[in-house]
């Protein structure tokens, strides 16, 4: 309650300042069904300039600031519910499992689940955890109203943005009203109360005054599980936590299970303040910094034990991003640092963190062809020796371990008898580990065959980066009788996919838009925990050989995928919109060790279908209605980590996530100027199936809310 007073008070302090601004005759704050805007939709993300999204060379989706508003999203991972080729899981209320286009959980290990292969970025920063891989959605340091636009690239895009957007790029962009040309001074608040004593307030203040403005904003989210009872792997069911303290084997074990649930209630509770500052001297000289901080925990399946895989996990991080534009030089400098704890109460996953980031480039024209060279470097640290007892054994790294990663890059874009767009771009990534160099590269094309109709081409190959745990583990786990060594390998190939991808956009009669796709990729380079070294120990009169040494290893497995994906937007007329989105995608598994034989097989583990459909209606002037479906197919989950020899490998702890059609709803009633007071329901029809093996039983949400808005 504290953290919500403080922003209450944010907001009063201000307000006496605010000028109101003039009552605007119709719901534009919330909706913009004019056509003409969605074709002329502007994009930067997938050619590092601004276009037409109906005119990129590669497959993009966009979720605007008023779809944003209107959706009623309380979490931003929630948000890609809204475009295709997104596979989003919800595991506890308001924590989400999101990939771009699957390829998850292919060792049947709850680590392989995290996606690894999707870069996340905040206004040109790399949101990322060099950890294990993945972005945690929680320690975003902004919230759903500070969101200006969210660009969503499909497809591999390192040779663009450097490691980890093998399956494509996120990049979501703040408002700062820098292209505002009044002076202006302006609140927004947000604040929603409701079910599972759900708490979410969020205010932000902004100011322009010629070429300078600037801007603070913060926010808070509380929400509480959907159950008590945790799933108990062992036994196939939900059960209490006391229960699951009477399986530990000793004392220590019950007291490490209850600081891994502090609190049994929680789902997520998360602060973040963020601030920034813009000085636009001219159209050509433009300097943009903003700096600020997360708190946040969270209780969600990630990694955990045979009893339960249920764990907190906790981020206290700092950040300063700096975008500066000089005519036709481009330079992204940012550093974060601080703590993360990824599973409280279990040593070794508790480290600090310090990432630094450096990006130029200098964007050269001749007529119609841009050169675009660049230079990139990056070094990320992380230290766990203030959060262990070195003596005791304890700790994965036991030291300060870091990746650095250098690299020259390269783009090139032409443009032949108005019509045909060719685009290439390069980056070579040079790592201190493992010792071997990457090239990225992707070569993408459009042809405009008519003002109404685009067709296009990519080929793209992408790589991941080094881990810190994948690369540097060091530990001694402790087994009765003998000790077992996890190591790491610092010189692991890094998973790569190559993709081939044709695409087509139309237009037709002014009320509908086509984006269609067809992809095919392959990856490879995976890697998991292998027997490296047996040992002999002494089993009363006799020895027997038991296992020494874990060491994570590369794999010849390959996946390969074929699908492909559409949206269509629909004018029905200047009140009605209606969103349509499908993604149809078959996977197989190539080389995969089944016992001690390679074998092919389908990939169950991720949906072969999913998509949705929008529908934004404006009945009359006051009130706006949004109403989105996100459905997905049935699909499989196994986690065998912990299985013992003699149980079958087809059927242990393998799971069916079943199909679902989730179905949210906002009503939006505007009661004075642009305030509004609305009712959001999320999972309108309360189906309680669990989209996540071993999470909750998911079940709707009801909030009550206002914007404020002067």
């Amino acid at each position: 309650m504290k953290k919500i007073f403080i922003i209450i008070f944010f907001i009063l302090f201000y307000i006496k300042n605010i000028k109101s601004q003039e009552d605007s005759l119709n719901m534009d704050y919330l909706m913009d069904l004019s056509f003409e805007d969605l074709i002329n939709l502007q994009v930067e993300t997938a050619s590092k300039k601004s276009e037409k999204m109906i005119e990129s060379p590669l497959s993009i989706s966009v979720i605007t600031e008023k779809e944003i508003r209107s959706s009623g999203a309380t979490s931003i991972a929630e948000l890609f519910r809204m475009v295709p080729g997104l596979i989003v899981r919800e595991k506890t209320n308001g924590n989400f499992d999101l990939h771009i286009r699957g390829n998850d959980n292919l060792f049947n290990a709850l680590l392989s689940s995290i996606n690894t292969m999707s870069l996340v970025m905040i206004d040109n920063r790399v949101v990322y955890n060099y950890f294990q891989g993945g972005t945690f959605w929680e320690t975003l340091p902004i919230s759903v109203n500070d969101i200006e636009k969210i660009e969503i690239i499909r497809g591999p895009s390192s040779s663009l943005y450097g490691p980890n957007a093998v399956s494509g790029v996120i990049n979501i962009i703040t408002k700062m009203k820098e292209n505002e040309k009044e002076e202006n001074l302006s609140v927004s608040s947000n604040f929603q109360f409701g079910s599972l004593n759900t708490k979410i307030v969020n205010t932000s203040i902004n100011y322009r005054k010629e070429k300078f403005g600037g801007g603070l904003n913060a926010n808070y989210n509380y929400k509480e599980r959907f159950q008590k009872e945790y799933f108990l792997a062992t036994e196939n069911r939900y059960s209490t936590l006391e229960y699951i303290y009477s399986l530990d084997a000793t004392k220590e074990d019950s007291m490490e299970t209850a600081e891994r649930h502090p609190n049994i209630n929680l789902a997520n509770d998360n602060f973040g303040v963020n601030s920034f500052i813009y000085y636009n001297h001219s159209d050509f000289i433009k300097n943009k910094l903003s700096f600020g901080m997360q708190s946040s925990e969270i209780q969600t399946v990630h990694m955990g034990r045979r009893n339960t895989y249920m764990n907190n996990r906790t981020s206290n991080t700092r950040y300063i991003n700096l975008n500066s534009d000089i005519y036709d030089f481009h330079l992204n400098a940012n550093f974060l640092s601080g703590d993360q704890n990824f599973i409280t109460g279990a040593s070794g996953f508790h480290s600090d963190i310090n990432n630094f980031s450096l990006d130029a480039e200098y964007n050269y024209k001749i007529k119609n062809l841009i050169v675009r060279p660049g230079i990139s470097y990056k070094k990320s640290i992380y230290d766990d020796r203030k959060h262990i007892d070195i003596e005791k054994g304890e700790g994965f790294l036991k030291d300060e371990k870091f990746i650095k990663n250098f690299a020259p890059t390269l783009r090139i874009e032409n443009t032949f008898f108005e019509k045909f767009r060719l685009i290439a771009s390069a980056r070579f990534d040079i790592y201190n580990k493992p010792d071997e160099n990457y090239l990225n590269y992707q070569i993408a094309s459009t042809y405009k065959i008519n003002k109404n109709n685009i067709f296009r081409t990519v080929y793209s190959r992408s790589n991941s980066s080094p881990f810190i745990y994948f690369s540097y583990i060091n530990f001694d786990m402790q087994t009765i009788p003998f000790v077992l060594t996890l190591s790491g390998n610092e010189n692991l190939k890094l998973m790569q996919m190559d993709m081939h991808e044709i695409g087509y956009r139309t237009k037709i009669a002014n009320k509908f838009l086509l984006d269609f796709e067809v992809f095919y990729n392959k990856t490879k380079n995976f890697s998991e925990l292998k027997l490296v070294e047996m040992q002999n120990i002494q089993m009363g009169p006799t020895q027997i050989e038991v296992p020494r040494r874990f060491q994570y290893t590369n794999l010849d497995m390959k996946s390969k995928q074929i699908g492909f994906s559409y949206s269509f937007n629909f004018i029905v007329k200047e009140n009605l919109q209606i969103k349509i989105f499908n993604t149809q995608q078959y996977t197989k598994i190539y080389n995969f060790l089944y016992g001690d034989s390679l074998i092919n097989k389908e990939h169950l583990y991720t949906p072969s279908f999913y998509g949705g459909i929008i529908i934004n209606y404006l009945p009359f002037e006051k009130l706006n209605i949004f109403s989105n479906l996100y459905f997905y197919g049935s699909q499989y989950s196994q986690i065998d980590e912990f299985r013992n020899e003699d149980e079958d490998a087809d059927s242990y702890n393998l799971y069916l996530i079943e199909a679902k059609a989730i179905i949210n709803l906002k009503l939006s009633y505007k009661i004075w100027k642009n305030n509004i007071l609305f009712l959001n329901i999320r999972n309108v029809l309360n189906d309680k199936k669990k989209e996540f093996n071993f999470a909750d039983n998911n079940e709707s949400l009801y909030l009550i809310g206002f914007n404020i808005n002067f």
